[in-house]
C-alpha cells in the first residue's frame, strides 16, 4: 500500500509542478491566473505534506503541515474567487472578496498553528483541540457550499457564452466544470469518512489518504487537459473583453437572453447597418470580438444588438460572426496565391483562434473538411 501512495504523490506533484511551469509561462497575470496559483501550489505543498508524513520526514512535514492542515477551509473560497473572476469583474477582487477568508484565517490561527505547536512541543499540546475534534472533521463542509455555489456559477455563464462571445464555447469551460465536480466529489469522499471515523472510531491510519488519492487523480486529469488545451487552462481573452451588463451571471437561468421590444423599422435599420459594417470593416476579423464591442463600435446598448440576432436573425452572436468567418477563409482560398499559406494560417487571419474551433465550424457551416473544401478549388483554378 506504501508503495502505492508512494508512487501516487510522486505522480501528482510531477503533475502539478507542469501546471505551475504552464501558469507562470504566462507573462502577464490578470487576478484569476493568480489565483490559480494560489490553488495550485498548496496542492504541490500538500503532496509534499503527505509524501513526507509517509516517509517521516520530520522537518518537511512540520515545514508543510499549516498549509496541508488548513487547505480544506480554504481551497473553496479560491476556487469561488476563480469562478467569479472569469465570470465577472475583478477591479475590486480583494476589496469585495476578503470575507470569504474570514473563517479560514480563523482556523488557521486558532486550530492549525496550535496542532503544530501541539505535534512540535507535546507539553503545549492544546487540550481543546481534542475537544472539539469531532467537529473539525467536517470543516470540509465550509468549501463544500462554496464549490456549489462556484458550479451554478458557471452553470449560469455557460449558457450566456454563444450570445456574448465569438471564439468561446460552452465546452471551452468544461476544464473549470470538472474541477469543481471533482472537488464536490473530494469534499463527498471525506464528509463520508469523517462520519465514519466520528461512529466507528479512529481507523488506524490517516483517515486523509482516503482524500488525497482522487485529488492526485484529479490533478492528473486537469494537468493532461491543461497541457493539451493551455489556452482553456487560461482562457486570458475573458478577463479583457467581459463586460458585466452583458455577463450577468446572475440572469435567469433561461439560455437565451431575455426578449426585449423595439421598433421594427429601427431594428431594420439596424441590421442593414450591422450588414454594412460586417462587409467594410469586417470586425470579425478581430479573434476576441464580443457582443459589447461590436455594440459599441455600432454605438448601440448590447441588449438591443442582441435581440436584432437573437429574434430577427434567430442567431446567436456566435453563430453569426462565425459564419463571416468561415466565408472570409473561403474567398482567401479562391486568391490565386492561396496555396502559399497554410490553412492554419487562414483561418487565425479570418478571425478564428484555435484549430480545432476552426474545423468544426467550417465543415458544420460547408459539409466539407477545410482541406477537402481546399482541393474542390484545384480543377477550377487550373
Amino acid at each position: 500500500m506504501k508503495l502505492i501512495l508512494d508512487f501516487l504523490l510522486i505522480m501528482g506533484m510531477l503533475a502539478t509542478v507542469l501546471i505551475l511551469i504552464i501558469l507562470f509561462s504566462k507573462k502577464e497575470k490578470e487576478f484569476s491566473h493568480k489565483v490559480l496559483l494560489g490553488f495550485f501550489i498548496p496542492i504541490l505543498i500538500v503532496f509534499i505534506s503527505y509524501y513526507s508524513f509517509l516517509h517521516r520526514i520530520q522537518a518537511l512535514f512540520y515545514s508543510t503541515f499549516l498549509v496541508s492542515n488548513s487547505f480544506d477551509i480554504f481551497v473553496g473560497p479560491l476556487l469561488f474567487i476563480y469562478v467569479k473572476g472569469i465570470t465577472g469583474d475583478t477591479k475590486n477582487a480583494i476589496r469585495d472578496n476578503y470575507v470569504h477568508f474570514i473563517f479560514p484565517v480563523v482556523y488557521l490561527c486558532s486550530i492549525s498553528i496550535p496542532a503544530l505547536i501541539g505535534l512540535m512541543y507535546r507539553e503545549y499540546e492544546m487540550a481543546y483541540l481534542n475537544t472539539i475534534q469531532p467537529l473539525l472533521l467536517f470543516s470540509i463542509s465550509y468549501s463544500f457550499g462554496y464549490f456549489v455555489s462556484a458550479l451554478l456559477r458557471l452553470a449560469r455563464f455557460q449558457k450566456l457564452v454563444r450570445f456574448n462571445f465569438s471564439n468561446l464555447e460552452y465546452k471551452d469551460l468544461v476544464w473549470v466544470q470538472h474541477l469543481l465536480l471533482g472537488a464536490i466529489v473530494i469534499a463527498t469522499i471525506t464528509i463520508i469518512t469523517s462520519i465514519y471515523e466520528v461512529i466507528v472510531g479512529d481507523m488506524g491510519w490517516d483517515i486523509d489518504f482516503f482524500s488525497i488519492i482522487p485529488i492526485v487523480f484529479l490533478v492528473l486529469y486537469l494537468g493532461y487537459y491543461g497541457i493539451s488545451q493551455s489556452k482553456i487552462l487560461i482562457p486570458e481573452f475573458l478577463f479583457d473583453t467581459m463586460d458585466n451588463s452583458t455577463i450577468d451571471p446572475n440572469i435567469n437561468k433561461n439560455s437565451r437572453p431575455s426578449k426585449y421590444r423595439y421598433d421594427p423599422k429601427e431594428m431594420e435599420g439596424l441590421a442593414e447597418e450591422l450588414s454594412e459594417l460586417m462587409e467594410k470593416e469586417k470586425p470579425y476579423l478581430d479573434e476576441d470580438l464580443t457582443l459589447t464591442s461590436l455594440s459599441n463600435v455600432l454605438d448601440v446598448p448590447d441588449k438591443k444588438l442582441s435581440t436584432l440576432l437573437n429574434q430577427n436573425m434567430a442567431a446567436s452572436f456566435y453563430d453569426y460572426i462565425n459564419g463571416y468567418r468561415v466565408e472570409e477563409v473561403k474567398r482567401r482560398m479562391s486568391l490565386p496565391d492561396n496555396d502559399k499559406y497554410t490553412l492554419l494560417a487562414i483561418a487565425y487571419d479570418s478571425g478564428f483562434k484555435s484549430k480545432s474551433s476552426f474545423n468544426r465550424i467550417f465543415k458544420s457551416s460547408t459539409k466539407l473538411s477545410p482541406s477537402d473544401y481546399r482541393k474542390q478549388l484545384i480543377p477550377s483554378d487550373k
